[in-house]
C-alpha cells in the first residue's frame, strides 16, 4: 500500500492539473531538445577540429632528452620558427609572416591526410621550393610561383620558391606551418634536427603509443 501511495498521489495530481502539468512536461521536452541539439553541435564541432588539426599535423614528436643535452636541445626546439616574407614587387606591397617549416621527403607526404592534389603538391616538392598554409600566403599576399625569403632564429636566410598552398581548414595550422624538402631544411639548420614526426593509423592510440616507447 506504501509503495502504491506515490504512484495514486502523482495521478491526482496530473488528473487535477492538466493544464500546468502538459504547460511543465512541454517545457521539459523543450528543454532536453535543446540540451541534446547544443551538446550535438558541440561534439560535432569537436570532432570537427580534430579531424582538421590532425590532417597536416604528426601525431607523435620523438626527441630525445638528457642532462648533457637539453640547453642544446632547447635552442634546436626554437630553430624551426621562422619569419617569412614576400618582396616588394611593382603593384604588390611586400608581406610578412611568422612560419613554423618542417622538412618532408615524398614518401612522407604520402601519409598526410589531405587531397589528393595537395599531396601531390607536397611528393613533387623540390629543393628550394615551399609550401605553405593557405592562411599564411594570404596574409603575404603570394601566389604560386612567387620568390620568398625565410629568415629562421639562426638568422640564416633562404630563397624560396611557393610551389603552391594547403588548406586543413582550421586557421590555426593554415596560418602557421609550411613544408619544405628535408634538404631545404638542412642548409638552414646547423644544429641538426629536432626530432622526427610520427602519424599513426590510428590517432587514439598517440599516448599508448609514446608511453611504449618513452
Amino acid at each position: 500500500m506504501f509503495r502504491s501511495l506515490p504512484f495514486v498521489l502523482a495521478f491526482a495530481h496530473l488528473r487535477k492539473r492538466r493544464t500546468q502539468n502538459g504547460v511543465t512536461l512541454l517545457g521539459i521536452a523543450i528543454g532536453v531538445m535543446v540540451l541534446t541539439t547544443s551538446l550535438s553541435l558541440v561534439n560535432g564541432f569537436t570532432y570537427a577540429l580534430l579531424q582538421t588539426t590532425l590532417k597536416a599535423t604528426p601525431h607523435l614528436l620523438l626527441r630525445s632528452y638528457d642532462n648533457k643535452t637539453s640547453p642544446a636541445l632547447e635552442k634546436l626546439l626554437s630553430s624551426d620558427q621562422g619569419l617569412i616574407t614576400r618582396p616588394y614587387t611593382k603593384g604588390r606591397p611586400a608581406g610578412a609572416s611568422a612560419v613554423s617549416a618542417s622538412g618532408i621527403t615524398p614518401e612522407a607526404a604520402k601519409v598526410l591526410d589531405l587531397n589528393v592534389e595537395e599531396r601531390k603538391l607536397l611528393e613533387g616538392l623540390q629543393p628550394g621550393e615551399i609550401v605553405l598554409g593557405r592562411g599564411i600566403a594570404d596574409n603575404l599576399g603570394a601566389f604560386r610561383g612567387d620568390r620568398l625569403i625565410m629568415l629562421n632564429s639562426e638568422l640564416r636566410r633562404l630563397t624560396l620558391r611557393l610551389k603552391g598552398t594547403f588548406r586543413t581548414g582550421n586557421a590555426l595550422i593554415d596560418g602557421a606551418f609550411g613544408f619544405v624538402r628535408l634538404e631545404t631544411l638542412r642548409t638552414v639548420n646547423s644544429s641538426g634536427f629536432t626530432g622526427y614526426q610520427v602519424r599513426l593509423r590510428d590517432p587514439d592510440k598517440a599516448q599508448s603509443s609514446a608511453l611504449k616507447y618513452s
